[in-house]
C-alpha cells in the first residue's frame, strides 16, 4: 500500500514540476494567445449546431458535423479585445477595454 502512495506522490511532484517550468517557458501573453485559439475554434464550432432543433438534433444523434464555413461569434470578438489590451498594455482598464468592444 505504501509503495502505491508513494508512486502516486512521485507522479504529483512530477506534474507539478512540469506545470511550473511550462509556466516559466511560455509567457503570459502566449497562454493568452494559445487560449484565444482554442476558444475562436470551440466558438465556431458550437456555432455550426444554432438552428432548427430537429435539424440539430440528427447531426448530433448521427454525430455528424453540420457543413459550412465556420465563423466565430461575438464571443471571440470581445476575446480578441481582452487578448489585445492585455499585449498592448499588460493589463485591463475597463474604459480601453469598452472602447475595444465597441469598436469590434
Amino acid at each position: 500500500m505504501s509503495s502505491v502512495r508513494g508512486a502516486r506522490a512521485r507522479r504529483i511532484r512530477r506534474k507539478k514540476t512540469l506545470v511550473s517550468c511550462v509556466r516559466t517557458i511560455v509567457k503570459p501573453i502566449e497562454r493568452a494567445l494559445l487560449s484565444l485559439e482554442g476558444l475562436s475554434i470551440g466558438d465556431a464550432f458550437g456555432e455550426r449546431f444554432f438552428g432548427p432543433p430537429e435539424r440539430v438534433e440528427a447531426f448530433v444523434a448521427c454525430r455528424a458535423e453540420p457543413g459550412g464555413i465556420w465563423r466565430w461569434t461575438d464571443d471571440t470578438a470581445m476575446a480578441v479585445s481582452v487578448v489585445d489590451q492585455l499585449e498592448e498594455t499588460g493589463s485591463i482598464d475597463r474604459d480601453q477595454l469598452a472602447e475595444r468592444f465597441a469598436e469590434r
